[in-house]
C-alpha cells in the first residue's frame, strides 16, 4: 500500500496481489484487513469522494485487460459498499493497461497490476 498527494486529492495505491486472490480478482484475507481499515477512514471522513480505478499489466489482449481491471475495481467498491461507504461517493472504472507506473518486466508487472483509490475533497 503507498498514499501519494497529488494537489488536494490522496490517492491511494493497493498493488493486486497484496488485496486479491493469485489469479482470480477475488478479496484475500489480507485485502480484506487492508481494505476495512481504509473504509474506517473513509466513514470517518465522508465528505470525499472516491474514484476506484483498477489497472492491469499488458499481458492480456486489451479486452481481458479492461475486463479484469473493471472487476477489480468493482471488487473494491463492493467490499467498501459492504462496510457502510455510500456507493454515490463512488466512481468505479477499469483502464486496462493503459498508465503503467512500472516497466512492463517481471518486477514491473507486479506494481502495474493495481487498484487506485482517488480521494477528492466533496465540492
Amino acid at each position: 500500500v503507498s498514499v501519494q498527494r497529488a494537489g488536494t486529492d490522496v490517492v491511494i495505491i493497493l498493488v493486486r496481489d497484496s488485496i486479491m486472490e493469485l489469479n482470480i480478482a477475488d478479496i484475500s484475507e489480507n485485502g480484506a484487513d487492508t481494505l476495512k481499515t481504509i473504509s474506517k477512514i473513509l466513514n470517518k471522513y465522508n465528505a470525499t469522494f472516491m474514484e476506484i480505478a483498477g489497472y492491469t499489466d499488458s499481458m492480456r489482449d486489451k479486452n481481458a485487460a479492461y475486463a479484469l481491471s473493471i472487476d477489480m475495481a468493482e471488487r473494491v467498491g463492493v467490499y467498501f459498499a459492504q462496510h457502510n461507504i455510500s456507493t454515490s461517493r463512488m466512481f468505479i472504472v477499469g483502464r486496462g493497461a493503459a498508465r503503467p507506473i512500472a516497466a512492463q518486466d517481471d518486477m514491473g508487472r507486479i506494481a502495474n497490476r493495481r487498484v487506485e483509490i482517488r480521494l477528492s475533497p466533496a465540492r
